[in-house]
């Protein structure tokens, strides 16, 4: 049994790849049935916010494009055009169940600013007490390349912890996460991870789909933020959302830390902005405690290492540092 039975408020993250059908539309029937199955495992005294990518997708074919375009106003264009279409579908999907989703659009000054970051999270917490399914997105239009979350998978963590939520559910296109690429010979699924040293042997990507931004890199780095905090995290397939509702052994399990720190502190340590320059040594001190202690995995997607091993930290914050990650 899986953490997200016993839950009482988890954050579900569904990718672009697991939203859009193989001609790159965004597939209706998959909306619905994740809100048939969040909406029954929901029941009275039960929450869930939604972080949903296919933005980008959804915008595509309206524009007449046949592929994810390269250019910055082009992806912005898509967004701004895919959003209301997949927000439309996600307010009918649930409306078929009596329940009432709202759009939420985030950027990275949303949560690196702490009255931002504040009147985020009483958002949503008055949100989820009102009874709606707060649906959640990084507000692609206006993001640049140099200022965003990087991909969905990041923010998800970062709103479980926002939200105080018990789990964290990652819905990707592979069964969850395994020893190597799942197409190499002798991959395994790993089933379980309790600590960072289980990772030491991994072999991950940041490849995204074609549709999507991130991979299995960033995946693994939004679970151990999230772990770290406290939040256990379920990597599955979207297909097996029912049992991971269900609490059956599917995917791979992520066990959070027995510490739950406050949310300041990680704000401090995962969001907050640096001040000073770009040397290690200008990094505040107490900043670089807390964020040693609350999380490994600082390396943002665009730094992504193909091995665990190579993550130190001071490595991390070289190259996060180079690449301006949020994160540090």
């Amino acid at each position: 049994m899986s953490g997200v039975s016993s839950a009482s408020r988890i954050v579900v993250k569904i990718g672009s790849s697991s939203l859009t059908r193989e001609d790159g539309g965004l597939d209706l029937n998959r909306i619905d049935s994740v809100a048939r199955l969040v909406a029954r495992w929901r029941g009275a005294d039960r929450e869930v916010v939604i972080v949903s990518s296919g933005a980008v997708a959804a915008g595509l074919d309206p524009l007449g494009f046949t592929s994810k375009p390269k250019d910055l106003p082009s992806v912005q264009a898509a967004a701004a055009m895919g959003q209301g279409l997949l927000m439309a579908r996600w307010t009918a999907a649930f409306q078929a169940h009596h329940l009432d989703a709202a759009q939420v659009l985030l950027t990275t000054d949303d949560v690196m600013r702490r009255d931002h970051y504040t009147n985020v999270r009483a958002s949503l917490t008055r949100l989820l007490g009102l009874g709606v399914v707060p649906i959640l997105n990084e507000n692609d239009a206006v993001t640049t390349r140099e200022l965003r979350f990087g991909d969905n998978d990041r923010l998800a963590a970062l709103i479980a912890q926002m939200v105080q939520a018990d789990a964290l559910v990652l819905l990707t296109d592979v069964d969850g996460l395994y020893t190597a690429p799942p197409d190499h010979p002798g991959s395994e699924l790993i089933e379980r991870v309790v600590s960072a040293d289980d990772l030491m042997s991994v072999l991950v990507t940041g490849a995204g789909s074609r549709v999507g931004t991130g991979g299995m890199a960033t995946k693994v780095q939004a679970a151990m933020l999230a772990t770290t905090s406290g939040i256990g995290v379920q990597l599955a397939s979207a297909d097996a959302l029912e049992s991971v509702l269900a609490g059956q052994r599917v995917g791979t399990w992520f066990e959070p830390s027995q510490e739950r720190p406050a949310s300041r502190r990680l704000w401090i340590a995962h969001v907050a902005p640096s001040r000073g320059g770009s040397s290690s040594t200008r990094v505040p001190r107490r900043r670089l405690r807390l964020a040693r202690s609350l999380c490994w995995s600082r390396v943002c997607v665009r730094c992504s290492a193909t091995s665990m091993r190579a993550m130190s930290w001071t490595w991390r914050l070289r190259r996060a540092r180079r690449s301006r990650c949020i994160g540090i």
